[in-house]
């Protein structure tokens, strides 16, 4: 089991050895996060290429050859985007602006990155198609745990979800379902809802990918840090190490850094993929 966001402010001061009070719980989480985004991704992203990937589906415009990307998308890049048709799906290479002319119209083949847009040529004719997006995820924000609510019950006959405290969200507030285990990741992101009573929301439709014991977040926010469990160690050391740098230590801030180092080498040992069957040499004996 990994750590809820108040147990990693937990244990980063007494990783760290914090003075009471030097650090509100708000403060250290965005430390954590920063040490996150800043660290800890980029290693969870060299052995597991695809971890964060998510997919997205847009309909195409007639007339339009310019769509958003993603929000959350990390650094605003695609992964890879296709044109779907019917059941079939069709490569659209991206690459430089140099391609075509968007004046040209037809069925969308290359697409290219302008600004938090992608470009698709030729200009679609219609709406008959839509694009496939893949992403690389941003993880959400680091709140307290105060700021989610468990799922207790589902009601599939009135799309009814009840939680755990009373939320003060509105209709205006969308929301992602946050898994509390494995990798923590958000099972189902920017979903709107109908109604609120005290615990209980209305969906026009039930989230597909929603089970008792999940978490209801608004969007954007979450109260596990979304990397493996494995990892959550190494994020908190880092932090520590961070922090005690931040304040001036650098003797012990060294000291934890090395640490922090060690583990993500661990880790990488760990999770490393390993040849998935490759022949074993045998000797047979010839008496």
């Amino acid at each position: 089991m990994g750590y809820t966001n108040n147990s990693l402010v937990d244990r980063v001061e007494s990783k760290a050895a914090l003075p009471e009070g030097r650090y509100t719980t708000a403060e250290l989480l965005d430390q954590i996060y920063r040490t996150l985004i800043s660290e800890i991704v980029p290693i969870v992203r060299q052995v597991h290429q695809e971890y964060y990937v998510v997919k997205t589906t847009v309909a195409t415009v007639a007339n339009t050859y310019a769509y958003s990307i993603p929000t959350r998308a990390m650094g605003r890049a695609l992964r890879e985007i296709k044109r779907v048709n019917g059941t079939t799906q069709y490569d659209l290479p991206i690459g430089g602006l140099e391609y075509e002319n968007t004046s040209d119209t037809g069925a969308p083949q290359k697409a290219w990155i302008e600004g938090d847009k992608v470009i698709v040529w030729p200009t679609p004719t219609d709406a008959t198609d839509s694009l496939n997006m893949w992403y690389y995820r941003r993880p959400s924000i680091l709140v307290e745990d105060t700021a989610g609510f468990v799922v207790t019950a589902i009601d599939t006959g009135t799309n009814t979800v009840s939680v755990s405290g009373v939320p003060t969200w509105t209709t205006a507030n969308t929301l992602d379902v946050v898994s509390p285990s494995g990798d923590f990741t958000i099972r189902e992101m920017d979903l709107s809802f109908t109604s609120i009573t005290v615990s209980d929301f209305v969906f026009a439709t039930l989230p597909t990918n929603l089970s008792v014991g999940d978490y209801l977040c608004l969007a954007g926010e979450s109260v596990y840090a979304q990397l493996p469990v494995e990892a959550h160690e190494m994020l908190i050391t880092l932090t520590a190490a961070n922090v005690l740098f931040e304040m001036g230590d650098r003797e012990n801030g060294t000291i934890l850094r090395s640490d922090g180092e060690r583990l993500a080498q661990a880790y990488l040992s760990t999770v490393n993929p390993r040849i998935v069957g490759a022949p074993k040499a045998f000797t047979t004996r010839l008496v």
